[in-house]
């Protein structure tokens, strides 16, 4: 069975077309994947800064804690 001119371009027309598609898609999916990455990426470096925030906080408070504490002890030796 033999294809004549008109259904050989029309052939042509639609392969190219599935080809173009396919690259697009391709293209969008990969665009999309590396935008998502980006966000991941930013998100993990924003909460390791939070936690970093966190951590000095807490050994500010540590640290006021043990003066308190050291003062506590000094009043009660001064009263006994």
């Amino acid at each position: 069975m033999y294809l004549s001119d008109t259904e050989e371009i029309l052939v042509l027309i639609i392969g190219i077309a599935l080809a173009l598609g396919l690259l697009f898609k391709t293209y969008k999916d990969y665009h999309s994947m590396t935008n998502e990455y980006e966000k991941k990426i930013k998100k993990k470096e924003a909460d390791e800064k939070y936690v970093k925030e966190l951590i000095k906080k807490l050994d500010a408070r540590t640290e006021l804690l043990d003066k308190t504490a050291e003062l506590v002890k000094k009043q009660n030796s001064k009263k006994n």
